[in-house]
């Protein structure tokens, strides 16, 4: 049976071409993307994505067309508990820079919840590296998150950095 990720960055699909083309709205507001469900789930699986994280799975028929308008995004969280829930993920239609979002599946007994907090810096564009601001940003707090940031930790001994950056945000706020 299919993880609960792979369920959701493929849409429940079964071939490659029918799965939705990922975007995410990155750490200082700006859209990232399209990436491929492949590299979306085993971003998710190495910890590089945020809960709080805003994306959205694009419709295949779509291809080509950037997101302007991100009020259908949604955080990773919420996706995710759908996904466990069993609902499967409607990709969203995107016409002439709008973002319009498919028929979804009712959540049965809960309510969705507010937005997560705003986020401040650029999230990873490839697994394993982090941006110059995000480096600088983690060498200031010290500790392991920082060594890892300068590359001084083996990746099989680097510190989860989402959980440094979850504590440095909460703290912030």
């Amino acid at each position: 049976m299919a993880t609960a990720e792979a369920r959701l960055f493929t849409a429940g699909l079964p071939s490659a071409d029918e799965w939705p083309s990922w975007f995410y709205q990155d750490l200082t507001g700006d859209l990232q993307g399209p990436f491929d469900a492949q590299t979306m789930i085993r971003w998710y699986q190495e910890h590089q994505l945020p809960l709080d994280l805003k994306c959205a799975g694009i419709n295949p028929q779509d291809k080509g067309t950037v997101p302007t308008n991100y009020s259908k995004f949604q955080r990773l969280q919420t996706l995710m508990d759908n996904a466990e829930a069993g609902l499967q993920y409607m990709p969203l239609r995107v016409t002439k820079g709008t973002t319009g979002q498919g028929p979804v599946a009712p959540m049965k007994g809960s309510s969705r919840g507010p937005p997560g907090p705003p986020v401040n810096q650029p999230l990873p564009q490839q697994p394993g590296s982090i941006s110059a601001a995000l480096a600088q940003q983690l060498a200031a707090a010290g500790g392991p998150a920082a060594a890892a940031a300068a590359g001084q930790l083996s990746p099989d001994s680097r510190p989860d950095i989402t959980s440094a950056l979850d504590q440095r945000t909460a703290a912030s706020m």
